[in-house]
């Protein structure tokens, strides 16, 4: 197929470009498959990758914790509604109204509004995730509920946990049981002891102008699992997108999950101010060119993913790179592949001249507990640089450098746009207090407050 050539010459020059070592992607259209592969698992001890090639998909993992959690509701074992202390009695973050009442939609709707980012070890026995929730009851709230939809890991730490209370299993067993076997997913693992013994990619730390080299820790802290800890092949990937677009059913028959309950993870719960999309159940939705299109990502350390469903299309795709540039390579490669086999062309945001004043309020710095998003004015150019102040997957680990700086744009709507640079093409949400002052900003889908210095 000349679009499957045209492609794999496209992810050639973009990898080479972006300094990424190893490709895999997927491509469902109907009945129809591809696997494409591209480079090595690694620039230390290369093997070429291969459909066996298993890479950390990172947060594409919340996807399935929350299809796991909507099965266990349909089966009448869980109950999304009710709070996590129905679960959970000792349940507790640093806002008491938020503990009590907080529900287990909301976990895995991004909505509970507490610090999100929460990586610590809790070690690897049966009490890893119990330990973790425990740890949590200092956790402050970073706004107030109307402002809650902020990306949040820990809300999913905590998803794990109730399966595993639920099911009276490890939360990765549970998984395997109920989720991956039935699906076919043999190549869809946790831990590391079991990763190593395939094929598997490791990433890569990418800087401008210093050598690729080798990026660690590989796993994710146990407590970690659900939110994003699963290695997986890019077939397997279309496996799970095969039995979204399916409405529930395996490859075997079996409806696993009801079509209502699979309507349900793609409702949408909140916008995300990101070109008119919404957060469903984990799931992402946007309108893209008149079509609805249903996503996650996913970012562990040197290695990004992109996983996208086009129900009217029939169509899904898996992007599972080994380098820390794989966003930017990620969203080119997405543009590519939309074009081509869905014929989506990109709206492009409208950006604005903004005036002196705008440029004013909008610079200073905004603060969440991980890192910091700095706004600066330089020759009348709204730049921004992103400040790590803890390390990833535990916050013992060294935190990363400052990205470099990059131009930021004002769009039409009053958000900004990363117009160069690590992040370009990320969109970066101004949200106001109700007396119109800026409150927040989100980046990366989290929130940053408005704070006097960094």
């Amino acid at each position: 197929m000349k679009s499957v050539e045209k492609l794999a010459k496209f992810v050639e020059e973009k990898m080479a470009e972006h300094g990424i070592p190893g490709v895999s992607i997927g491509l469902l259209l109907g009945d129809e498959h591809h696997i494409l592969n591209f480079g090595v698992t690694s620039i230390e001890n290369p093997l070429p990758v291969t459909d066996e090639t298993l890479f950390q998909i990172g947060s594409n993992t919340k996807t399935m914790t929350a299809t796991l959690m909507m099965m266990l509701a349909e089966a009448g074992q869980l109950d999304l509604d009710a709070s996590i202390r129905a679960i959970l009695p000792d349940f507790q973050v640093a806002d008491e109204v938020v503990a009590a009442t907080a529900t287990i939609r909301q976990l895995v709707t991004h909505s509970v509004g507490w610090v999100g980012d929460h990586f610590i070890e809790t070690g690897a026995g049966a009490d890893a995730s119990a330990l973790y929730v425990a740890s949590m009851a200092d956790l402050p709230q970073l706004a107030p509920p109307k402002y809650a939809f902020s990306y949040n890991n820990s809300a999913f730490a905590v998803a794990g946990h109730i399966i595993e209370m639920v099911t009276a299993q490890p939360y990765a067993t549970a998984m395997r049981e109920m989720l991956f076997e039935p699906l076919g997913m043999e190549q869809s693992l946790f831990d590391a002891g079991d990763v190593m013994l395939r094929r598997f990619a490791v990433g890569h730390d990418i800087y401008p102008d210093k050598p690729v080299t080798v990026a660690g820790p590989w796993p994710l802290p146990k407590a970690m699992y659900a939110a994003g800890a699963v290695a997986a092949t890019a077939w397997d990937m279309l496996t799970f997108a095969r039995f979204y677009l399916d409405q529930g059913r395996t490859q075997s028959g079996t409806q696993l999950l009801s079509p209502a309950g699979m309507k349900t993870m793609w409702t949408p719960q909140f916008e995300t101010g990101v070109q008119g999309g919404s957060v469903c159940h984990s799931w992402f939705m946007q309108q893209e060119d008149g079509l609805l299109t249903y996503s996650h990502g996913g970012a562990t350390v040197g290695q990004m993913s992109a996983f996208k469903i086009v129900p009217e299309k029939e169509f899904a795709f898996v992007s599972l790179t080994n380098g820390s540039t794989g966003t930017l390579f990620n969203r080119e490669v997405e543009k590519q592949i939309l074009a081509e086999f869905c014929g989506i062309q990109p709206r492009e945001p409208e950006i604005v001249e903004p005036t002196e004043e705008a440029l004013a309020e909008l610079a200073g710095c905004y603060s969440r507990p991980m890192a910091d998003l700095e706004l600066t004015l330089q020759d009348g150019q709204l730049v921004a640089r992103i400040i790590a102040k803890q390390g990833f997957p535990a916050k013992e680990d060294p935190p990363r450098p400052p990205t470099p700086l990059f131009a930021v744009g004002l769009l039409a709507s009053g958000d900004l746009l990363a117009l160069d640079g690590p992040v370009k093409g990320a969109q970066f949400q101004v949200l106001r207090l109700e007396d119109g002052s800026i409150g927040w900003i989100r980046g990366g889908m989290r929130l940053h407050r408005k704070v006097a210095d960094c």
